[in-house]
C-alpha cells in the first residue's frame, strides 16, 4: 500500500512518499527421486514486512537554479523457518540423534528460525541551472 502527497509552499513543493507491504511466502521441494536412497523434504517459510517513507523538497519559482533535497528511510523485517525433514529410518541409519521427531509419524527434522532486519537512511540533493543560466554553463 503507497500513500503519496504533496503540498504547495512558497517557493516549493513539499512531497511524501510512505509505503507499507507485507510479503509471506512458502514452498515445498521434495527431493526423493533427485538423490538416490536419500528421502529428503525441504520447507521455507518467510515473511517480510517492509516500511518506506520518502520526504522531498522541490524547487518551484524560477530562476537560475533549480534543486531538490529530500530524505529516505527503509525498514525491513524478515521471519524466516526452514525445515529439513528425512525419514527416521534413514536417520537411524546414519546414527543420527539429534534430530527431533514428534513433527510428522516416522520424520525427522531439523528447524532453524532466523529474524533479519535491515534499514537504510539517505539524505540527498541536487541543484542545476535553468534557463539562460543553463544555455550559459554550457557554452563555458
Amino acid at each position: 500500500m503507497n500513500l503519496a502527497t504533496s503540498y504547495r509552499l512558497k517557493g516549493a513543493e513539499l512531497q511524501t512518499s510512505t509505503t507499507v507491504s507485507d510479503a509471506p511466502d512458502a514452498w515445498n521441494l521434495e527431493l526423493f527421486a533427485v538423490i538416490p536412497g536419500v528421502p529428503l523434504h525441504l520447507r521455507e517459510v518467510v515473511d517480510t514486512r517492509t516500511y518506506v517513507q520518502e520526504i522531498r523538497l522541490v524547487s518551484k519559482t524560477p530562476g537560475p537554479l533549480s534543486w531538490v533535497t529530500g530524505l529516505y528511510y527503509l525498514k525491513q523485517t524478515s521471519d524466516q523457518q526452514d525445515a529439513l525433514y528425512l525419514t527416521s529410518s534413514f536417520v537411524d541409519a546414519l546414527g543420527i540423534t539429534s534430530l527431533l521427531t514428534n513433527v510428522a509419524p516416522g520424520a525427522s527434522y531439523s528447524n532453524d528460525l532466523e529474524t533479519k532486519e535491515n534499514s537504510e537512511l539517505a539524505a540527498y540533493g541536487e541543484a542545476s541551472p535553468t534557463g539562460s543560466s543553463a544555455r550559459t554553463a554550457a557554452r563555458a
